[in-house]
């Protein structure tokens, strides 16, 4: 496959795979709806059960409410691939300049395969990304995780193509990962 290093390339992730998600979400609201039925009535369960039940209802509808507001507010997400670096808003404002990629990698986490971007550690200090994307991070650090993921599932780009557009990229635009990219 030929690419076009001088054009920037987006990748637009497809609205109908990521309401796929939606039945696994009414799922979890109805199972929030109808739990406090049982634990409230049932009358076994007191203290720490009941608490921890409370917890849970209110993280699953949260969570599921915080995903939805997401799908209305941005219902196209896309991934930007051009000669200034790679730019995907779940990680940064900005473009990731190809000059602060120090390594390219992939993982594969339960049949999903990550790109995985390790930045230079000044850049990496003034990298603002979205605050989920950062509680992410975080939790990824406390297990000794230091790279960024990005995947690309459902931008209608299969996996290894993707990574070849990054790694081309990467190449021509001199960035350290170039050398050393796996």
């Amino acid at each position: 496959m030929e690419i076009d290093t001088k054009a920037t390339i987006t990748l637009k992730r497809s609205f109908g795979k990521m309401l796929l998600i939606l039945p696994v979400l009414v799922a979890f609201l109805l199972g929030a709806y109808f739990m406090p039925e049982k634990v409230l009535v049932d009358e076994d369960v007191l203290g720490f059960e009941l608490t921890l039940g409370t917890i849970c209802i209110f993280l699953i509808c949260a969570l599921g409410a915080l995903w939805l507001l997401e799908v209305v507010r941005n219902p196209v997400l896309k991934i930007e691939i051009g000669p200034e670096g790679i730019w995907d808003r779940r990680v940064s404002e900005n473009y990731l300049p190809w000059a602060k990629i120090r390594r390219i990698n992939t993982k594969a986490v339960h049949g999903t395969d990550f790109l995985l971007l390790e930045f230079d550690k000044d850049f990496e200090s003034e990298l603002k990304p979205q605050w989920r994307y950062a509680l992410s991070m975080s939790l990824n650090r406390l297990f000794g995780e230091k790279s960024h993921y990005i995947d690309a599932y459902g931008f209608g780009v299969e996996f290894d193509e993707f990574l070849h557009l990054v790694e081309t990229y990467a190449s021509t635009y001199g960035s350290p990962a170039a050398s050393t990219s796996d």
